[in-house]
């Protein structure tokens, strides 16, 4: 909570030298006697004390059991066992009641809650109080991991969607037509938590009764590299042909058929700022392509998925000249695709049979086929080394098996879109700012630097990228 006034008055890299400095000297338990009694502080608290050495630092930190965990009373009971080597306990991180021998600090402080204190008097009594704070930022939302609200306001009658709605990795958000969406969260993205229900929580929206599936995208499908996505894994286990798609720079569109009327979604919503975007080029598709899609989505109750190109409104990193809709798949609306991350066979026989010609909607384009592990080795040792100015690719085997390979350029200057995002922060905030690293970056940061606050402001990667190419 007190990152945010630092960040007003200095620039990020700064601060993380600062903190870097404090941070080392942190460590993960403090022991010490005072007036006779014996005290142990950790962050997380322990259910008992063995030797100390034998206790992780994870267990310290992270504590030991859910975040609810009464971990007081267990403590408690332990240390009358003999089983806490005589140390009263002094924790935080989660709110829960004291013990006899436990004293938990955390207030929720940066919520409005309490700065809690615990004083060791000079005979040995202990106290413990707080401090109420009227000063902090009201926008931050309180953490819970308890799922019963969630389930008691989004309760639908399809028990598995139940169990995703009470997921805390899942975030569950109303929308209109009587859905709510279902998203894994940025918690289970950072905490890399997949499972088969966050991996199906993406561009999932069902009905807010009955829990049907009405709109859908692929389960969730990852990088080269990321998860169990590596040469091993796949030289075991993908299957062959493997189909090599060109990776569009955009983001995800979603189309079905809700009472007869097609609705259009984002990942998450079907409205917002994104949504008007799809809207207005899917409005420019042909009305013929339209009504074949639709007829196509009602005849086998099943999504379209798009890529949605908009350089004018949405511009990434790589550039496009004019809007466009890159239809990628078909799938069913039902929950479980019975394969990793698409039917297939499904899509494909979709995909063969609407054959439509548009100006601004286009079929996603096949590159190559792979027909053995030798050939997909070969690929993405290519590939590694492209000079290609786009995205990457999406390859998919032939069990339905996706994952996403991106190319250096893109992953280059998605670096140097962090770096542009951070100094014009930094600048419009009249902070200092030095380039101090030597890296590869080192350049591009000194130009950034000399465009400054007013040139910068406004400009995407695009137009920078183009800038700095013009003058170097």
């Amino acid at each position: 909570t007190t990152l945010q006034p630092l960040l007003k008055e200095f620039e990020l890299e700064y601060i993380k030298v600062g903190l870097k400095k404090i941070y080392k000297r942190l460590r993960q338990c403090y022991a010490f006697e005072f007036r006779g009694k014996k005290f142990l502080c950790t962050h997380g608290g322990l259910p008992l004390v063995p030797k100390l050495a034998l206790v992780s630092a994870r267990e310290m930190i992270k504590g030991v059991g859910r975040y609810e965990t009464e971990i007081g009373e267990i403590y408690s009971e332990n240390y009358k066992k003999g089983l806490c080597q005589d140390f009263i306990q002094v924790h935080g991180h989660r709110g829960i009641n004291d013990g006899e021998y436990s004293y938990c600090l955390e207030g929720r402080v940066e919520f409005g809650g309490e700065l809690k204190v615990l004083t060791i008097h000079n005979d040995g009594n202990i106290e413990k109080y707080g401090i109420k704070n009227d000063v902090y930022n009201r926008g931050l939302s309180i953490p819970t991991t308890n799922s019963h609200e969630k389930i008691e306001k989004f309760q639908t009658q399809n028990d598995l969607i139940n169990e995703m709605i009470a997921n805390s990795f899942i975030t569950v958000k109303e929308c209109d037509y009587n859905l709510i969406s279902l998203n894994f969260n940025r918690d289970a993205f950072n905490r890399k938590k997949w499972n088969d229900l966050t991996i199906k929580a993406r561009g999932l929206f069902v009905d807010r009764n009955s829990g049907e599936v009405k709109i859908r995208s692929y389960n969730k499908f990852f990088n080269y590299g990321e998860r169990n996505i590596n040469l091993g894994y796949l030289k075991k286990y993908a299957t062959y042909p493997i189909k090599v798609f060109k990776k569009y720079n955009g983001f995800l569109g979603l189309a079905s058929i809700i009472n007869g009327n097609i609705v259009l979604a984002t990942k998450s919503t079907t409205n917002g700022t994104y949504k008007d975007i799809f809207q207005s080029i899917w409005d420019k598709v042909e009305d013929n392509v339209k009504k074949l899609l639709k007829q196509t989505m009602m005849e086998n109750n099943c999504t379209v998925v798009f890529e949605v190109v908009s350089p004018e409104y949405d511009p990434h990193i790589i550039k496009y000249d004019k809007e466009h809709l890159y239809l990628l798949d078909f799938i069913e609306n039902k929950l479980d695709i019975d394969t990793h991350n698409i039917d297939l066979e499904f899509s494909e026989n979709l995909m063969k049979k609407v054959e439509f010609s548009s100006t601004i909607l286009t079929k996603k384009e096949l590159i190559t086929k792979l027909e053995n592990y030798d050939e997909l080795y070969h690929f993405l040792d290519e590939k590694a080394k492209s000079l290609e100015e786009f995205e990457g690719y999406v390859l998919c085997d032939n069990s339905g098996l996706m994952f996403k390979f991106k190319l250096p350029y893109y992953n280059f200057w998605k670096e140097r879109r962090r770096w542009l995002e951070r100094y014009r922060s930094a600048l419009s905030k009249g902070k200092k700012v030095e380039v101090t690293k030597k890296d590869e970056h080192r350049h591009f940061k000194k130009f950034l630097l000399k465009l400054g606050k007013d040139k910068l402001e406004g400009l995407s990667i695009i137009d920078v990228r183009e800038l700095y190419e013009k003058e170097n």
